[in-house]
């Protein structure tokens, strides 16, 4: 357990991992004014091609609709294919409404409720990233086409628009191909995005160890490769004296695979965590992305007593921000309900045992 000594170390952020929210500010700016813009000349369209039209907004919902979905499926079937094309397979494909669970589509699910939402493909590196020569190859080249192959569909969709627009039958569904791409396209330069990702990544390799922290929340147990990256990423941030928000995820879940494992944290988590302990109300006013980070790691710590909660803070973490944004998907994963199980009974012993702080 941890006392309340004073700790010499002052982390500092890590600004070289942090994004910009003035940029996607712009971003989601110019997004809704193409949206407005193209809402107008969608009916200028019309008018102009058919002259005086009748509208019914029913049916111009469910046209976009249509769209929508068809571009959102086939931005993340081009993720899953080139992810098949380098040998790496899925646990979770999410397109609208559409489920697939691990590297499978034999038994779809179909929920209506997500029809409006976006879509994803969750990857199983822990397969495929188990040396150096498997890391090198992910980021000099594999990482770059699975991640821009959605991209990729996307602009290959835009020219399918313009060619439909040039006749009179398809000029509707061609026009919004073309809007509904075009947007999607610019919504890459809203991070978290896969264009941001790869910019990420390709900017500084060694923090490729971020792209595979959904490993240490799905799995109880990541191969010794990716244990030793994510060793070596804490090392390197903490040597330094710095922290981000990826280093407060990646340390939550390192704890939280130390307690299944009954294992120690390292001299470095446990001095990182009593200052972060110290300084946690300044920590969650540095960002929304930060902020989410921070309260997740507070509240593992406050739930498995290795901290006192009477001594820590003035701002209480919020207590609705304790499980990851995938949740509800991960749930379908058994080596995820395996560890949420472990962790349920260890969250019962140590308040059954009434563990001194």
């Amino acid at each position: 357990m941890y006392k309340a000594e004073s700790n010499q170390v002052r982390y500092e952020l890590n600004k070289s991992s942090k994004y910009s929210p003035w940029m996607n500010l712009v971003v989601i700016i110019i997004l809704l004014a193409i949206m407005i813009i193209g809402a107008a000349g969608y009916f200028l369209l019309l008018n102009k091609v058919f002259g005086k039209v009748t509208f019914s907004f029913g049916s111009f919902l469910v046209e976009c609709l249509l769209v929508y979905l068809l571009s959102i499926f086939l931005h993340e079937m081009g993720h899953l294919f080139m992810a098949k094309r380098y040998g790496y397979p899925f646990r979770i494909f999410k397109a609208g409404g559409i489920l697939a669970f691990n590297n499978s589509f034999r038994k779809i699910n179909i929920k209506p409720s997500q029809f409006l939402t976006s879509g994803f493909v969750m990857l199983n590196y822990n397969e495929v990233i188990t040396s150096r020569h498997h890391l090198s190859k992910f980021i000099k080249n594999d990482f770059k086409y699975i991640a821009l192959g959605g991209m990729f569909v996307n602009f290959s969709l835009v020219i399918i628009g313009i060619l439909f627009m040039l006749h009179t039958k398809t000029i509707e569904f061609g026009y919004l191909l073309l809007c509904y791409n075009i947007m999607i396209l610019i919504a890459q330069l809203v991070h978290p995005s896969d264009l941001t990702r790869y910019w990420f990544i390709h900017k500084n390799p060694r923090k490729a160890a971020v792209v595979f922290t959904e490993e240490l929340s799905i799995n109880w147990k990541v191969n010794p490769f990716l244990e030793g990256l994510f060793d070596s990423y804490i090392e390197e941030l903490l040597s330094t004296e710095t922290f981000d928000q990826h280093l407060l995820a990646i340390i939550q879940r390192i704890i939280e695979s130390n307690l299944i494992h009954h294992q120690e944290n390292s001299k470095e988590i446990d001095r990182f965590i009593i200052w972060f302990r110290d300084h946690f109300d300044q920590i969650i006013t540095m960002g929304l992305g930060m902020r989410v980070s921070a309260e997740r790691l507070m509240n593992v710590l406050k739930e498995y007593k290795m901290v006192d909660s009477k001594d820590i803070f003035r701002r209480r973490p919020s207590p609705v921000i304790t499980k990851h944004a995938f949740h509800t998907y991960y749930l379908n994963i058994f080596d995820y309900r395996k560890k949420l199980s472990e962790l349920d009974a260890i969250r019962k012993e140590r308040g059954n045992n009434g563990l001194p702080f």
